[in-house]
């Protein structure tokens, strides 16, 4: 019952965040994983995609206290987090820049 009410809240306000984020902050891709099977507790994996000169960790911490839907698609994410794995940090505080690309950043395509 618990993932399933997360995986529906999840699914319902993911939409209305990903549009913000994406017409306030300039993040054009983003996508949810939900790992289940093999684990001995589910897993969110989120994959950001903006453009090089945008502090992804910054941008999205300043969205998460300033926009509605993102302040909403935030604190769902913080009720399930286990922070003990992460030494006291926020989900969006392990944000890390993308390993180095297989190309260079003016070859991939962007919107």
């Amino acid at each position: 019952a618990g993932l399933a009410a997360f995986s529906a809240q999840h699914q319902r306000l993911l939409p209305s965040a990903r549009r913000a984020l994406r017409d306030q902050i300039g993040f054009y891709d983003l996508h949810a994983f939900l790992l289940t099977s093999n684990a001995s507790r589910p897993g969110l994996v989120l994959t950001l995609s903006c453009r090089d000169h945008v502090d992804a960790r910054a941008e999205l911490q300043a969205a998460l206290g300033e926009l509605a839907p993102c302040r909403e698609w935030g604190a769902l994410l913080t009720s399930v987090y286990d922070t003990t794995c992460s030494r006291g940090q926020p989900w969006w505080g392990s944000l890390a820049p993308e390993l180095p690309p297989a190309e260079p950043a003016e070859a991939r395509r962007e919107p």
